[in-house]
């Protein structure tokens, strides 16, 4: 996508156990990130090591840090993570990134 209301920033920070962290921009004038789900997907080598939803908060044409607090044995055996942020009418952004 050219144009997304939500942006995330290329660098993931693993230095905390059991968590990533990213910062995202909220593009949206007036809808909050929390009212969109955050759909996350670990992978290794393109297959699905585990999956799970989250609502961060950000509010309106802001960026911020977003945490996810995540299974330390899990995330170690992943490689890269899938992110979809899914508004309530459906319309997704999507980032992927190694981890």
């Amino acid at each position: 996508m050219i144009y997304s209301p939500v942006k995330v920033a290329n660098k993931l920070d693993t230095r905390e156990p059991g968590s990533i962290s990213f910062t995202v921009t909220n593009h949206y004038s007036f809808t909050d990130l929390s009212e969109l789900a955050l759909n996350w997907t670990l992978l290794q080598k393109d297959k699905r090591v585990a999956n799970g939803t989250a609502h961060p908060s950000l509010a309106p044409r802001t960026a911020g840090p977003v945490r996810l607090d995540l299974d330390a044995k899990t995330l170690a055996k992943a490689d890269a993570i899938r992110l979809d942020f899914v508004h309530p009418t459906g319309a997704t952004s999507s980032a992927t990134s190694s981890l």
